[in-house]
């Protein structure tokens, strides 16, 4: 049993968009909702019912799905705290598909505060799946176990998913809040990646699964990821966005009074 193979079709058009190593491609990559699965497989349909009701085994053959190129989705900019689900932007098997890496790209990463000249920085607080919040195990990457908003603990994913963060391209590898452990750059996570995949100046997670039907991870969970920019004040905020030349307005610095 195993994750759907091939689970995307990209058409020449859409590959020219994805290539490279610019920042617009990167984007268009980012932008990725674009080529994804809405979700992934889903392990039991009409034949599967048929063959136990008739007392044979059916082979789990999952659900293909494909999603045009969204060209018009834009990676939002976070400023203090939000809770952000991500554009879902590549997705790929590895263990003769019994393993699946997804990437959100989240949000920009921002510049630097007007009021004291520091780089503001933007950490993971919390991630939630299904709704429930994920607490690692010691290495600070793979789930241990989720708890509802009842605070009913679950094993279900336990050692069945890690997540890695980054908060400014492959090379920044950080961990939610309460959690540590060995960092690792997403192009050395990422099987097919290489030092070209770079994600600069984005915050995103990769997040590797493990397919087990038993434990019912036969398809992409809903994602949530709570994070908090350190860029909070609003004249920072708005200086940040007025002179952004990635996001914002591109307004040079000298031509607005900020004294």
């Amino acid at each position: 049993m195993s994750f759907l193979d091939d689970v995307w079709d990209i058409g020449k058009s859409v590959l020219g968009v994805f290539s490279g190593n610019s920042i617009g491609s990167q984007l268009a990559r980012a932008a990725g909702s674009a080529f994804v699965l809405n979700q992934v497989t889903k392990s039991v349909n009409k034949d599967n019912a048929a063959s136990a009701s008739s007392g044979t085994t059916a082979v789990d053959p999952g659900v293909r799905q494909q999603t045009p190129a969204d060209i018009n989705y834009r990676v939002p900019v976070v400023y203090g705290t939000a809770q952000l689900s991500g554009a879902l932007t590549a997705a790929e098997m590895a263990d003769q598909n019994k393993t699946m890496y997804v990437v959100y790209t989240i949000c920009e990463r921002t510049g630097t505060l007007l009021s004291d000249s520091s780089q503001s920085v933007i950490s993971f607080n919390d991630v939630f799946i299904n709704d429930q919040e994920v607490t690692f195990k010691a290495d600070g990457i793979t789930v241990d176990y989720t708890t509802d908003r009842e605070g009913t603990q679950d094993i279900t994913l336990r050692d069945l998913v890690q997540i890695r963060c980054y908060n400014n391209g492959s090379s920044a590898n950080v961990f939610t809040d309460g959690a540590s452990g060995t960092p690792q750059t997403a192009y050395d996570f990422v099987p097919s990646w290489t030092a070209t995949d770079s994600m600069s100046s984005l915050v995103f997670a990769v997040i590797k699964m493990t397919y087990d039907k038993d434990k019912g991870l036969t398809r992409i969970p809903t994602f949530r990821f709570k994070v908090t920019n350190t860029l909070t004040m609003p004249g920072d905020c708005v200086y940040d966005y007025m002179t952004n030349t990635r996001y914002g307005a591109g307004i040079a610095p000298g031509e607005i009074y900020s004294a």
